[in-house]
């Protein structure tokens, strides 16, 4: 299951270890898509190291991807059955 949290990120940072918290409890149930938001590093004024974002614009497309292919896969399987 692909999960969307939502939080603030320009205001309300100080709440970033409870979203780590929240979202880690989330990720047992699927991927969350937004798990940057427990993120730390960033900044009241959303920003981060310029390596963190791009790694997490890439994992956040590379689990879109996932997700995709496994609904083809699973798809395709029920076809054959």
């Amino acid at each position: 299951m692909k999960i969307y949290f939502a939080g603030a990120i320009r205001g309300g940072r100080e709440d970033a270890e409870l979203y780590a918290k929240v979202i880690e409890i989330l990720k047992k149930y699927g991927t969350v898509l937004t798990e940057h938001l427990g993120d730390t590093s960033i900044t009241s004024a959303g920003q981060m190291a310029q390596e963190n974002l791009q790694k997490i614009y890439l994992a956040t497309i590379l689990a879109g991807l996932m997700s995709q292919i496994l609904s083809l896969l699973k798809s395709l399987l029920r076809h054959w059955e």
